[in-house]
């Protein structure tokens, strides 16, 4: 389903593919906060509610992220947060979701979410120092909190006068980019046993084949107004930039696409005429494992 849009395509895992949806794990809770490495330990959970997972028929809380994999890959510029169990990040790309996506924001949920770690699976943070940019959000109630994994240490100690944050691995290794203030990296910044809002990723991504099994049955195109309506261009247009139109009908659609309709034509959705209220959702057959799609996706003209 597209809710949030992305600038490019994204590669990530075969888990991850679906994109675009987590028990509530009510865990005893060690707070880690300061700016020495001193440990308070409270028994209070940050209520920050609970990820709900994907049904048939609902993407849950995975409709939230602009990405959602269990390992994430961010190779290029992106508008919009994302949720993973493991971060590869990129040091030249921002991340984080900017007034260009506002409308797609839920502040109610509006998290971004780093479950084991940055880089490797086995909880290395060799990556971590590729944290350098964020697009940023005026207003705080559109800004993402950010839940990383417990074993990386959020220091204030040294970083503008205490006024700023910086990320570092649990042997202190390595190290994010300093940030000056810590609204620049995120709004709050909690890490994952402090907080009731907990993802269990594998469960995420199974609910999230029993929807995507579902949906791959429903095709929503036709001519008709209620109809989904699908436009190629002809092939006498230059393939860069050849492009797919998607019009959408009031409520639910679906389309079906080969992934070589995808990386071979520019995206553009947006509603037909009179359409107050769409959702889209397109179901790509023929993948295979490490697929790139670098194509533009234009969505309601943004």
């Amino acid at each position: 389903m597209i809710r949030n849009p992305f600038s490019k395509g994204k590669h990530v895992s075969k888990f991850g593919r679906m994109l675009s949806g987590m028990t509530a794990g009510l865990m005893a809770a060690t707070s880690i906060i300061g700016t020495n490495g001193n440990f308070l330990v409270s028994n209070a959970l940050v209520d920050l509610g609970t990820f709900t997972y994907a049904t048939e028929t609902d993407m849950g809380s995975a409709n939230k992220y602009a990405a959602f994999a269990y390992s994430y890959y961010q190779s290029n510029h992106m508008e919009g947060t994302f949720a993973c169990e493991n971060f590869h990040p990129s040091g030249n790309d921002a991340f984080g979701t900017s007034h260009n996506v506002d409308k797609y924001v839920d502040p109610n949920e509006n998290f971004l979410y780093i479950g084991n770690s940055f880089g490797n699976v086995d909880g290395l943070s060799d990556e971590l120092k590729m944290v350098q940019q964020t697009n940023g959000m005026d207003g705080e109630d559109l800004q993402w909190t950010m839940i990383i994994p417990d074993n990386v240490r959020i220091v204030t100690e040294g970083i503008n006068n205490g006024n700023g944050i910086q990320l570092v691995s649990e042997d202190g290794s390595y190290k994010s980019n300093a940030f000056n203030e810590k609204k620049n990296l995120a709004k709050e910044i909690y890490h994952k046993n402090e907080v009731t809002y907990n993802i269990d990723f594998l469960q995420a991504l199974t609910s999230l084949q029993t929807y995507q099994q579902y949906w791959k049955n429903v095709d929503t195109c036709g001519d008709d107004a209620g109809q989904t309506k699908v436009t190629k261009s002809p092939e006498t247009v230059d393939p860069n930039d050849r492009v797919l139109d998607i019009a959408c009908a009031e409520g639910g659609n679906v389309v079906t696409l080969t992934s070589e309709e995808l990386r071979g034509n520019n995206i553009n959705i947006h509603a037909k005429d009179g359409v107050q209220d769409y959702s889209l959702i397109i179901n790509v057959t023929d993948l295979s494992d490490g697929d790139k799609f670098m194509r533009n996706i234009k969505i309601d003209d943004s």
